[in-house]
């Protein structure tokens, strides 16, 4: 989240003053590891941006361990996660791409799939799976491709609303190709 926000409020920028800020960035860990260092360094960073656009994090209350977003202008929390979720997925019209990670993100994929098949919000959009470099039978490793076949296979065999939008990519282009 911090990374669309920062991308966002940055977007008035040149390419090399970006650059200098996710340098500077990558000078600290983990939230995990150092969360005064991670929380100082990212307000250092933000400080620096001379004219950011308004933006808006939306995290779940839920999770005490994650710092409020220092890159969003906005913050609107939610209460339950996957209430956050149905509402993110339901106003992204032109399409997500999923980057790996853990439980939460394998929650948003197969929540998507769900409202995408039965189409939830009128039409379907798309989704696109980005493997990560370096590993790029990621998401069919991890079983969730085998899985939104299923997802997207009705009980005649065939093919549900969405399946056609869905897309396994090994690069950023790739991915942007892939939205709306």
């Amino acid at each position: 989240m911090e990374a669309a926000n920062l991308g966002a409020a940055s977007s008035t920028m040149g390419r090399a003053e970006v650059d200098v800020l996710i340098d500077r960035l990558c000078a600290v860990g983990h939230f995990d590891e150092d969360p005064d260092g991670f929380i100082g360094l990212a307000l250092e960073v933000q400080a620096l941006i001379e004219r950011p656009v308004e933006t808006l994090s939306v995290p779940t209350w839920f999770y005490g361990h994650e710092p409020s977003n220092p890159f969003a202008t906005h913050i609107a929390k939610y209460f339950s996660n996957s209430e956050r979720e149905a509402g993110l997925l339901a106003i992204a019209m032109a399409g997500i791409v999923f980057l790996a990670g853990g439980p939460g993100t394998m929650q948003e994929v197969f929540q998507d799939a769900a409202q995408n098949a039965y189409r939830t919000f009128g039409h379907p959009a798309p989704m696109v799976i980005l493997n990560p470099s370096g590993r790029p039978r990621y998401w069919a490793d991890s079983g969730v491709m085998a899985a939104l076949d299923t997802a997207f296979t009705d009980d005649d065999g065939a093919r549900r609303a969405g399946w056609d939008l869905l897309a396994d990519v090994a690069s950023i282009d790739q991915a942007v190709a892939n939205l709306a």
